[in-house]
């Protein structure tokens, strides 16, 4: 990956799912060994945040003004240990952040059926419609056709009050295909790859990996390349992935990039609809 991609990579993510200033800075802490180990020195402390903000093309005043928000909510503070000092993020300031960014499911049990979420909604409730599509990919569906969506969780009592709430009561069904994994001429696997666009996010993570062998990209860098992977990453049953998948190679590579860090950042279970439990 080139530097510019590199950089807008990290961008992208820092601005669409960190989306505060004091998440930035919550993030670089817990990801920059530099700014971790920074000291007790303003000067030394502002060098750090300066090098972070000149990477990720985000204001130097915004992120220094922001660092010291952050630790009089609470969120930062320092540290003495063996003689040295150094930032970590405390406890409230780790949960606000791992709020904010994917985690990776160690355990994903599947019934081993899959459903349909089919809607017919008018023009006028367009924006209905739109919603309905973003809660369907935040539970963990993808697109099979304009109207239709394939997940392999029965959504149906996450989507009935949200159903209710916008007015589209009436104009979508959830259907359950059965246990053949089959829809039309298409068989399990290969809507699972086209549905979820599996061997892109394979290639992506096969890239990352590549990445971590090179001494130009650090560890920070590394961090954020690996969450932006994983945020588009639907963490479909290990059994639907094949032998060439990357994606649990790629998190054990982020576990030794990060260390104990990595614990913030792995989960033991998800809901039944596959939301994300933290």
């Amino acid at each position: 990956m080139r530097r510019r991609e590199l950089r807008e990579t990290i961008e992208d993510f820092s601005f669409g799912v960190l989306s505060t200033s004091i998440n930035l800075v919550l993030s670089w802490v817990v990801f920059s060994a530099d700014v971790m180990t920074a000291g007790r020195s303003p000067a030394s402390v502002m060098r750090a945040v300066e090098a972070s903000a000149g990477f990720r093309g985000v204001s130097q005043d915004s992120l220094k003004q922001a660092f010291w928000r952050a630790q009089n909510k609470g969120l930062l503070r320092r540290k003495r240990e063996r003689g040295q000092e150094f930032w970590e993020a405390t406890e409230e300031g780790r949960r606000r952040l791992v709020s904010e960014l994917p985690v990776y499911l160690k355990h994903r049990p599947w019934n081993k059926r899959l459903y349909l979420v089919l809607y017919d909604i008018p023009e006028e409730q367009k924006r209905g419609r739109e919603r309905l599509r973003e809660k369907l990919v935040k539970i963990g569906a993808g697109r099979l056709q304009n109207s239709s969506y394939l997940i392999l969780w029965d959504p149906t009592e996450v989507l009935r009050t949200f159903i209710r709430e916008q007015g589209l009561s009436g104009m979508v069904i959830v259907s359950d295909t059965g246990t053949n994994g089959s829809i039309g001429e298409k068989g399990l696997d290969e809507l699972v790859h086209e549905v979820y666009q599996l061997d892109e996010l394979n290639r992506r993570y096969q890239e990352f990996m590549k990445m971590t062998k090179s001494k130009e990209t650090t560890g920070e860098q590394l961090a954020f390349i690996y969450l932006s992977i994983l945020k588009d990453d639907p963490q479909l049953p290990f059994e639907l992935l094949g032998p060439t998948w990357m994606g649990d190679r790629a998190f054990e590579t982020f576990e030794t990039v990060l260390g104990s860090q990595a614990d913030l950042f792995l989960s033991n279970k998800r809901s039944p609809v596959g939301e994300k439990v933290r």
